[in-house]
Parts: C-alpha cells; sequence; structure tokens
C-alpha cells in the first residue's frame, strides 16, 4: 500500500491533505512547524534513525474512535463513503509515507506511532507485530 501511495500521489500533496483532515475533523485552528532538528529527544535506541528533522501539526480537533480504526488501514480511507467530507478524494493522513515511515501524532491523551513495515516493534516471540 505505501509504495502505490509513493508512486501514485505527489509528495506536494501533503500539507493540502492534512488541512483536508482538519477540516473534516472541524478543527479551528491549525499550526505547521518545520523541526529541523536532527534528534529532538531519546526515546529509544531503537528508533534513533527515525528521529530526525520532522514536519509537526497542530490542530485543536481530537480523533474519534474510528479515525484511529481508518489510520491503521494503510491505503484506505473511510471518508470514501462520507459526501460531506473534504478529503473523500484524497489520500489524508496517508500523504505523510512521503516524509516519514514512521508517522507519530499526538490526539487527546493518546501518541501513535505508526510502523507499517514492522522493524521496530515486535511481538514476544520475535515476531513482526500485528497490531
Amino acid at each position: 500500500a505505501i509504495a502505490t501511495i509513493i508512486r501514485d500521489y505527489n509528495s506536494g500533496q501533503v500539507i493540502q491533505e492534512l488541512l483536508q483532515n482538519c477540516d473534516d475533523a472541524r478543527a479551528r485552528n491549525v499550526t505547521f512547524v518545520l523541526d529541523k532538528r536532527k534528534k529532538c529527544c531519546q526515546v529509544n535506541n531503537a528508533l534513533d534513525p527515525f528521529l530526525g528533522p520532522a514536519l509537526l501539526q497542530y490542530d485543536d480537533a481530537v480523533f474519534l474512535p474510528k479515525d484511529f480504526a481508518s489510520l491503521q488501514k494503510t491505503g484506505d480511507s473511510n471518508k470514501k463513503m462520507d459526501p460531506t467530507s473534504t478529503g473523500k478524494f484524497g489520500l489524508g493522513f496517508n500523504s505523510v509515507y512521503h516524509l516519514s515511515d514512521m508517522p507519530l501524532f499526538i490526539s487527546g491523551e493518546v501518541m501513535c506511532l505508526l510502523e507499517p513495515h514492522k522493524r521496530i516493534f515486535r511481538s514476544a516471540d520475535g515476531l513482526p507485530s500485528t497490531g
């Protein structure tokens, strides 16, 4: 799914897609920051290669349970079925895979790190995690 995203969509669409998500979520305030630091913090040694410069986005909307479920389906969108959605024709959050292999976001009290390649987070048996 990620290969298709990279192949079929222009990386210049990322900001537009994120703004459409904000509109769909009824956010009233949106801010973007380009963090050029090479490494912002120490989280976990396995994550070090992924803690480089980052595009940060803040908005005042909070994810609903259906939003978290949708993000777990890389390359798919629940908005396709919603005729009122600004982003119903777009790529939405999936566009961030142009910028990062492991996008991270915080919504309300939940921090979510998406790692579709399953290279870092593994199950107890050492195999890539499925959830």
